[in-house]
C-alpha cells in the first residue's frame, strides 16, 4: 500500500501540526513492512524545527517534494493530480484545509481541538 502523507504542514507557521505529523512518519516510518509512506513536503516553506531529511532513514518512507502550499488554490488541484501520479492508495490530510474533491484515493483527515464542539457549555 502506498500511504501518502501532506507534511508540508512540518513549517514554522504549524508548531504543533508539525510535530505531531514528523513524530507520526517517525513512529510509523519502522513499522511499514511492505508498505511505504510517501511524504509530501515544500523545502520552500520555513522550518527550523524537524529535519525532514532524516524520516528517510526509514526504509519505506519516501520524501516527495512539491512546490504546493497549504491553503493554496493551486493545491486543490494539484495534490490529487500528485497522488494520481504517485498511485497513492490513502492520503492522509493532518489539517482539515486539504483537497476537497478529485482525491484519486480514500483519505483520512485529522481533527485537533474538537472539544469545544463536543462539549460547548464546558468550555
Amino acid at each position: 500500500m502506498q500511504i501518502a502523507i501532506d507534511a508540508r504542514y512540518i513549517n514554522d507557521h504549524f508548531p504543533g501540526i508539525g510535530r505531531y505529523v514528523y513524530n507520526l512518519i517517525d513512529a510509523l516510518g519502522p513499522q511499514l513492512g511492505a508498505h511505504r509512506a510517501l511524504v509530501l513536503h515544500n523545502p520552500a516553506l520555513v522550518n527550523t524545527r524537524h529535519d525532514i531529511a532524516a524520516l528517510a532513514r526509514h526504509p519505506a518512507v519516501e520524501l516527495v517534494e512539491t512546490p504546493l502550499r497549504p491553503f493554496s488554490l493551486a493545491e486543490q488541484r494539484g495534490i490529487p493530480s500528485l497522488l494520481r501520479r504517485l498511485r497513492a492508495d490513502l492520503f492522509h490530510a493532518p489539517y482539515y484545509v486539504r483537497p476537497y474533491a478529485g482525491l484519486p484515493c480514500r483519505s483520512v483527515t485529522t481533527l485537533y481541538d474538537a472539544i469545544p464542539r463536543l462539549f460547548p457549555a464546558e468550555v
